[in-house]
């Protein structure tokens, strides 16, 4: 797949009734606090909305906006017995509903319906409804229980978070790989930054705080997956992001329109409740950033598959990659599917969140491990536990010994030496025994005697391709070239040549015969 059409259907929709739009006019005039609006709405419809219990939680908050507790009590309760949402916001209204009739004890059983959910938030209990129980002990236990804290989880998150944006600015400035292939993989890293941090903000309890990063994360969806398939043909391909990519992300664009009155509500006063009711289902919907995830993915799969272009290295490194932003993609699926059916609660909230920042952790482990990837070195390799981790010698000074070790060997031809011991050798280039060994089994793939015989068996067979050579007996050219006897050398030379040593003389002598009779 060469090119993808960047703009997937946005409109496939869960079908929206008119119950649908009669709950978005309640919520708009609730928000508004005309309360008169609301009851006439109430009056008009409340004999078809009898199985609504987000009805009946609007109905109640204007009741206990205009003192009829009792009334709001009713109304809160029928909507908790429908399953209404919010359930949280239900048992703190309906609490506050009790505070202010002096029911002490059935408040507090409801706050403390509320605590069990691990909800963080001060903003609720400043309402003038607590102030006959705002004195309790009990009272201020859950208050204090329920302020804005950062719990063993969502401190685990806010390290992902951190890991996230340490690893994205690390890439920026990677110098063994193209810029072009690093920025794109680090602006991926740090929106998932800023992401994991809003959402740490809202388990905490912050964001009502600090409220500057809310909603951001809608967004996320329309960024990661463009990002990914560009990242992925650009390493491919070897090529940069041309003007006609920036079509790719125009979904971003659109929906970061349609939420900017929600991001700048933030820093100031925005009436969002003059916001049309279609386009807050627009902004909201879930199916379209899955279907721009697992379309952008898709693609990026199928363009890795069929190109022949990439190397070994590249193939296993962005296959890990896709493998990692796969896992984030169902997780974020399951997260939003689970959650439209209400199959989910707050501990599964935890879980897949967890589960998706672990495979974001896995995309930003991975892209560290990119610059050895494409300068050559195989995924396996680098990943593998290695015996040499131990050897007190830096990456360079292996090099720098390698390159000793091939000197000694062929400018000095020390290998000629038939009594030539590692303890010599490693005299010869200054280091010690040990980490001349383990250079050796690292950079030549044998130990030393498997080291000294390879070149001696090369040069055994450019001695046995030289005419004044040929009254030479093989032993002799064997001595000359540094084996001690006959046994060992014909081992070492079948080793290295899969021939034995009068076979290969045979075949030279045959092609020398040919070349003169041509």
């Amino acid at each position: 797949m060469k090119y993808i059409f960047p703009i997937i259907s946005i409109l496939l929709f869960c079908s929206c009734n008119s119950d649908s739009k009669l709950i978005a006019v309640l919520q708009s005039e609730v928000a508004k606090g005309d309360c008169a609006e609301v009851n006439s709405l109430v009056i008009r419809h409340e004999s078809k909305m009898t199985e609504s219990g987000q009805f009946y939680y609007y109905k109640g908050i204007c009741e206990h906006r205009t003192g009829n507790y009792e009334a709001a009590i009713q109304s809160f309760e029928k909507a908790e017995s429908l399953n209404g949402n919010p359930l949280v916001g239900i048992w703190m209204s309906v609490a506050a509903s009790h505070s202010a009739l002096g029911n002490e004890q059935a408040a507090m059983n409801y706050l403390k319906k509320v605590q069990k959910r691990g909800v963080k938030t001060s903003k609720y209990f400043k309402q003038e409804a607590f102030d006959p129980i705002r004195d309790s002990a009990s009272f201020r236990d859950i208050q204090y229980s329920m302020r804005p804290s950062y719990s063993l989880w969502s401190s685990l998150f806010l390290f992902v978070a951190l890991q996230a944006l340490f690893l994205g600015l690390s890439l920026l400035f990677q110098k063994n790989t193209p810029p072009h292939t690093n920025r794109l993989l680090s602006s991926l890293l740090l929106a998932f930054s800023i992401v994991i941090f809003s959402w740490t903000l809202y388990w905490s309890g912050y964001h009502l705080e600090f409220p500057y990063l809310n909603n951001i994360y809608h967004v996320l969806p329309y960024l990661a997956g463009p990002i990914l398939f560009l990242y992925v043909r650009n390493v491919i391909q070897n090529t940069k992001v041309q003007v006609r990519d920036w079509i790719h992300f125009l979904p971003l664009l659109f929906f970061s329109f349609l939420l900017a009155p929600y991001i700048l509500s933030n820093f100031v006063q925005v009436n969002l409740n003059s916001i049309p009711y279609w386009t807050r289902v627009l902004t909201f919907n879930w199916i379209t950033k899955i279907l721009v995830l697992v379309g952008y993915t898709l693609a990026a799969i199928a363009l890795l598959r069929q190109t022949k272009k990439a190397q070994d290295h590249v193939q296993t490194w962005l296959s890990y990659l896709l493998i990692a932003f796969s896992g984030y993609v169902v997780s974020m699926a399951l997260y939003y599917v689970l959650g439209q059916f209400s199959l989910i609660n707050p501990a599964w909230d935890y879980s897949i969140s967890f589960a998706l920042s672990l495979f974001i952790f896995v995309v930003g482990f991975m892209g560290y491990l990119q610059p050895r990837v494409l300068a050559g070195e195989s995924v396996a390799k680098i990943l593998k536990p290695t015996k040499y981790q131990k050897t007190g010698l830096t990456a360079q000074a292996e090099i720098e010994l390698k390159e000793q070790l091939e000197e000694a060997m062929v400018m000095k031809q020390l290998y000629t030496n038939g009594g030539l011991r590692l303890g010599d050798l490693a005299e010869h280039v200054g280091a010690t025994r040990n980490n001349v060994s383990l250079v050796i089994n690292k950079h030549f793939g044998g130990n030393y005697f498997d080291f000294l015989n390879r070149y001696r068996v090369e040069r055994v067979q450019k001695l046995i391709e030289t005419p004044k050579k040929q009254h030479y007996t093989l032993i002799q050219l064997a001595y000359e070239a540094g084996f001690n006897n006959k046994v060992s050398f014909n081992k070492a030379f079948k080793k290295f040549t899969s021939m034995t040593p009068t076979a290969y003389r045979k075949m030279i002598e045959a092609n020398n015969e040919k070349i003169l009779k041509n």
